[in-house]
Formats: C-alpha cells, sequence, structure tokens
C-alpha cells in the first residue's frame, strides 16, 4: 500500500485520539509529560477525545518506556508510521498497557475523516460522477399512486446542506441554518453541493407524505469531508428522536478493514431504534493505483456495518453499475445510474469532460441527472419510509416488507445483492 493511499484514503486528524472515557485516566497516565490532555466527551457513545500537540515526541515517549518495561515491539509499517506519528504512537500504547494488563488494551482508536461518498473515487473531484443538467419542466419519476404513502415516517439525511427548492417547499425541515442553503447570491457552488437536495427528491418520490430532516455535515468550506467525532455527535442526537429512516452517504475506510471505534459505538446505539441506510461507495471499478484509491473489495464504513443496509447501484434490473462495489456486506441494490431528481439552480462547477481535473460552470435550472449508490440508498429509503406506518408497521418491519416483495419485478427496482460468481 502506498504512501498516496494511506494519506488521501485513510485519513484522520493527527493530533487527537479517541478512548474509552472509563480507561481515560490510565491512557493519560502512560502519557505523562506529554501535555495530552481531554478535549471533549459523548457520554452517549462512553468516549473521550484527547488532543495531543506532539505525537511523534509522545510516540518516542511511550516507546522508551515499553522498551524499559519489557514489553515485545509492536508490529508496525515503519513507513506510515514515519509520516503519522499517531500510528506509532496507538501502537507503543496497546503494546505497552497489553503487556502489563495479560493482553488486555484499552478501546483506542482514531479521529477519521468521513468523506461524501459521491466523491468517491474521485478524491479530486475530478472524472465522472458529477450531475448532469436538465430541463427546468423535466417530468420527476414517481412510485406507485398513494399520496399518503410514508404519512407521519421521519426520514434523516445526514449530508449536505439543502436548497430550497421550488419542488421541495414545505416537505423538509432543517435541524439548523448550517443545513440550508442560501439563495439570491450569484457565486458558483461546487457540484457536490446539492447532493442532500437530490436525494430528498427522491426519497419523497417514493414516500410523498413523509418528514424528511436535513442536518449538514459536509460543508463547502470542509470540502465535503468532516471528522468522525462530529459526525457522531449528530447521530447521538438522534438516538432518542423517533426517527424512523436514517440516510447516509458518507464514508471512510480503515487500514485493517476494521469499523472504526466512534462509528461502531454510534451504529450499534441507533439501529435498535431506527433503519440506518448507507450508500456502499463508487468504487467498485477503481483500480488501487497511484491516485491512492481503495481497492473494489475494501469494506467503507458505515455502509459495511453489519446493522446497517448496505445499498449498491443497478444500471437496470438484475445488472449492478459497474462502480458499485460487489462484497458480501452489500445488502441490496437499486437504481442508480442516470436517476433523475430535483437539485441546484444557478451556477455550479462541474469537472470539464476534457480534462476531468478542471471546472468549468453551468448553468442548472433545478432538475438533474445523476448516478451512484448514493442515489440508489436514498431509493430504499424511501422505499422503506413509504411503507413504514407510525404506531403499525415500524420501519424495521417495512424493510422486511419490502424485502419479502423483492422477488417480484415489477415492484420498486430494489433486489437483494448477489455475490458474483468464483
Amino acid at each position: 500500500m502506498d504512501a498516496s493511499t494511506h494519506d488521501r484514503i485513510y485519513d484522520y486528524r493527527t493530533g487527537e485520539f479517541v478512548v474509552a472515557t472509563p480507561h481515560l485516566g490510565l491512557v493519560l497516565s502512560h502519557l505523562d509529560g506529554t501535555h495530552a490532555h481531554p478535549t471533549a466527551h459523548l457520554p452517549e457513545l462512553g468516549l473521550s477525545l484527547v488532543g495531543l500537540p506532539d505525537a511523534a515526541a509522545a510516540a518516542r515517549q511511550v516507546r522508551s518506556r515499553r522498551e524499559a518495561a519489557g514489553a515485545p515491539a509492536p508490529v508496525l509499517d515503519e513507513a506510515l508510521a514515519h509520516r503519522r506519528p499517531l500510528e506509532r504512537l496507538l501502537a507503543e500504547l496497546r503494546a505497552l498497557i497489553g503487556h502489563r494488563y495479560g493482553g488486555w488494551v484499552p478501546d483506542l482508536g482514531k479521529n477519521r475523516i468521513m468523506q461524501g461518498l459521491h466523491l468517491f473515487p474521485y478524491p479530486d473531484f475530478g472524472g465522472e460522477g458529477a450531475p448532469t443538467a436538465l430541463a427546468a419542466d423535466t417530468v420527476l419519476p414517481t412510485y406507485g399512486d398513494d399520496p399518503e404513502a410514508g404519512r407521519q415516517a421521519r426520514v434523516v439525511v445526514l449530508d449536505t446542506a439543502i436548497y430550497p427548492h421550488d419542488r421541495l417547499a414545505g416537505r423538509y425541515v432543517t435541524a439548523d441554518a448550517h443545513s440550508l442553503l442560501a439563495t439570491g447570491d450569484d457565486e458558483a457552488r461546487p457540484w457536490w453541493i446539492g447532493h442532500a437536495t437530490f436525494l430528498t427528491g427522491m426519497i419523497l418520490g417514493r414516500a410523498p407524505a413523509a418528514r424528511v430532516e436535513i442536518a449538514s455535515i459536509l460543508r463547502p468550506d470542509d470540502s465535503g469531508a468532516a471528522s468522525l467525532w462530529d459526525v457522531a455527535r449528530k447521530l447521538v442526537a438522534y438516538a432518542d428522536s423517533g426517527v424512523d429512516v436514517m440516510n447516509l452517504s458518507f464514508g471512510c475506510f480503515t487500514v485493517d478493514g476494521q469499523a472504526p471505534l466512534v462509528l461502531d459505538r454510534a451504529i450499534a446505539l441507533l439501529t435498535p431504534r431506527m433503519v440506518v441506510v448507507a450508500a456502499a461507495g463508487n468504487y467498485g471499478a477503481a483500480s488501487q493505483d497511484e491516485r491512492g484509491f481503495p481497492g473494489p473489495d475494501t469494506p467503507v464504513w458505515p455502509a459495511a456495518h453489519a446493522a446497517v443496509v448496505a445499498v449498491g447501484a443497478t444500471a437496470e434490473p438484475g445488472v449492478p453499475a459497474p462502480f458499485s462495489p460487489r462484497a458480501p456486506w452489500v445488502d441490496l441494490l437499486a437504481p442508480g445510474v442516470d436517476v433523475t431528481s430535483t437539485y441546484l439552480t444557478g451556477t455550479v462547477m462541474v469537472p470539464d469532460t476534457n480534462l476531468p481535473t478542471k471546472e468549468v460552470p453551468q448553468q442548472f435550472t433545478g432538475v438533474a441527472r445523476w448516478s451512484g449508490t448514493s442515489q440508489a440508498a436514498a431509493a430504499v429509503s424511501g422505499a422503506i419510509a413509504a411503507r413504514t406506518v407510525r404506531g403499525v408497521r415500524t420501519a424495521h418491519q417495512a424493510l422486511g416488507d419490502l424485502g419479502d416483495g423483492l422477488g417480484d419485478p415489477s415492484s420498486t427496482g430494489i433486489e437483494t445483492a448477489q455475490l458474483p460468481h468464483p
């Protein structure tokens, strides 16, 4: 695995780490003299965030203590540990504490960076994957003839801010001021910032009476990224809110292929109470090359979590889209190629078709065509919401009902994911 893979895909905050709160004092005692200090706590998850002014110096100190204690050296990727001293520090801490306590180690983790999955495998915002402008009077697709489908069902879209689109007026709410895009200015917007607007239109196309709440975590000033700690704070805020379905279109990769500590605990808190639907990512046809893309079978989190409904995309019934990962953790497939939905109005910066690393302005009139597993996930979220009936059928039961009907080719366009033959 080369440097670009580590640095561009397996990204995290290098000056802080996460520890289980009951073990915070123990860990800090092994970091005495390094100025490590707790900066935040998430009581709902039993986790604390620790700031570290100099990870390299702290790693050297813990290494000296580990050697003095006679503990075996941890197995490390030396090239990675040299560039990212937090890797060495956490490994040395585990080795030292494990030696002292019979192999037991505290829960430690990184504060990873969550990228919008509509950006994978295009971390430079280039290449295909951007929306295409359509005429303002384009007819949007609908599913079913019941305008009351999804009545009282609550769907949260944790994504970008939403554009106040006329076709969506009165059919969504925003969590805060940051979750609503401003109108009336002529400034060009990045193409991915219309993502939540697109997904909301898709969800309401299947569940027209649902109540959709938009909570922005992917903002233009962060280039479509957010720290996992900040994401977790948003997630746990919905734990007791009565939400039925949560739609997630962001994710991260890990070097060891295991779920990040913070995300694992957040998903464990949420999934007994609601159905969490997540996009599987758009890197199924990518090769692990000089751009640092993950391999096509690499698990992406939270989609790969066993309690999450991971959704891949189809180009047509029974035909997975080339970009959709084909892995055992993908649960469902849904239409995700050339989907039509609501989008931004105004000037949008999109990749140049002749030079993908360059962006050019293009005018949009509120409707677009777009492809990706994010679109497929929104289709599934909408289908679950449409079958949820408050006080009668929970979202988990609606998901079961949806699954029972997947053998009907005329039902929803949603199908069970199948692994390719060896």
